[in-house]
């Protein structure tokens, strides 16, 4: 009997024993695995806020310095999120899984030898371009003359589709055969009221010189205005704006701000985007300054020298165009300080091939306009 009861309790104890062993390793095996779920939770976690960082980073604070990770192979930036290095990748349409006028940013983390990572994809939205009336298109029937007031210039003003020669890379290719050219000057005032004095005003185009429509709306310019006003960088004297260049064309705003009389000419010698001046701003372009885009006038704008714009210029309805002369009520382009002004020989010319690079590489370079398409975590 007592030999029984032995073996009895001995027994009880092993099966004891195995039972609490197997509690134990349960125990161990969860709590193992409740740490890989915390730390690749955490993980994951990290890969998001790196990804929002980058996103935030490409479209508020492009920087056009950086290069593609997959031409380069190395990250972009690489963040420390809770005590763990983050590295960012960004492909664009060099990758071949990647389709043209989209980005592919990439966050990734190594962690426990296992890769954690997130996935955003980017896509270029293109900028509305209005259509060109004219070279130099006038809008506003308040008054019924216009009058360049040129100091003595010999302004010249071609809607002929001609391409400006450049020293390789920033070269233009010709104009097509297929191009089109348009009016020199579009205007809602008939060419009978267009004066020059003091000065001379040569223009060409077609199919005629001078386009006289009554109807010539600016509604859509100025829609489009709002947007661009929204993307655009103020310029300011003395602080060394970047004005853009083939490959980065930009959006300027001229107002108050850029100085007392901001122009362009002395350190500069060209931009190339679209150039708005704003109401309370009377732009100067002068020495052989180069203008490779659209000028948007709501203020008034002066030429001189030898200056250039390659594109087109629009006068818009509310532009200084509008203002009254006290002795006769016309309508001025360049009074004293006021509308467009002209002296020495500036050129205002047409260019589709110009327009067509700053539509095209404006959308690829200005991240501000960039739109997530998906996320993939």
């Amino acid at each position: 009997m007592g030999r029984a009861l032995l073996l009895i309790t001995l027994g009880s104890f092993v099966v004891l024993g195995i039972i609490q062993r197997a509690v134990n390793n349960r125990q161990i095996t969860m709590t193992e695995g409740n740490i890989e779920t915390f730390m690749v939770n955490q993980g994951r976690n990290a890969t998001s806020s790196s990804l929002d960082l980058a996103i935030n980073r490409l479209m508020y604070n492009y920087d056009s310095d950086w290069e593609a990770s997959y031409n380069s192979g190395i990250p972009v930036w690489t963040f420390p999120i809770d005590e763990m290095d983050v590295d960012v990748f960004v492909d664009d349409d060099t990758h071949p899984e990647v389709n043209p006028r989209f980005l592919r940013v990439r966050s990734e983390l190594q962690l426990e030898g296992r890769i954690i990572e997130s996935i955003a994809f980017l896509s270029l939205s293109e900028i509305g371009f209005p259509e060109l009336d004219g070279a130099l298109s006038v809008y506003g029937t308040r008054h019924d003359r216009i009058d360049f007031r040129g100091r003595g210039s010999e302004l010249k003003v071609n809607g002929e589709d001609i391409s400006p020669v450049r020293p390789a890379p920033n070269d233009y290719p010709p104009a097509p055969d297929s191009a089109q050219s348009i009016p020199a000057i579009a205007a809602q005032v008939e060419e009978d009221n267009l004066v020059s004095t003091r000065g001379n005003v040569e223009y060409d185009g077609q199919p005629d010189p001078y386009l006289h429509d009554p109807n010539l709306d600016d509604t859509e310019i100025m829609e489009l205005l709002e947007t661009y006003m929204e993307m655009a960088t103020l310029y300011k004297e003395r602080e060394g704006t970047f004005l853009g260049s083939r490959d980065n064309p930009v959006i300027i705003k001229v107002n108050a701000e850029s100085g007392r009389n901001p122009s362009f000419g002395g350190n500069e010698n060209e931009g190339t985007g679209i150039l708005i001046v704003e109401e309370d701003a009377n732009l100067t372009l002068s020495g052989n300054f180069d203008w490779f885009g659209l000028v948007i006038v709501k203020g008034s704008l002066t030429m001189g020298g030898t200056s250039s714009i390659f594109g087109g210029v629009i006068m818009t309805a509310g532009a200084s165009v509008e203002q009254d002369d006290d002795e006769t009520g016309d309508t001025f382009i360049g009074e004293e300080e006021d509308g467009f002004e002209a002296w020495g020989t500036p050129t205002v010319q047409y260019s589709s091939r110009v327009l067509d690079s700053i539509r095209e590489n404006m959308g690829s370079n200005d991240m501000s306009n960039m739109q997530v398409n998906r996320i993939l975590y």
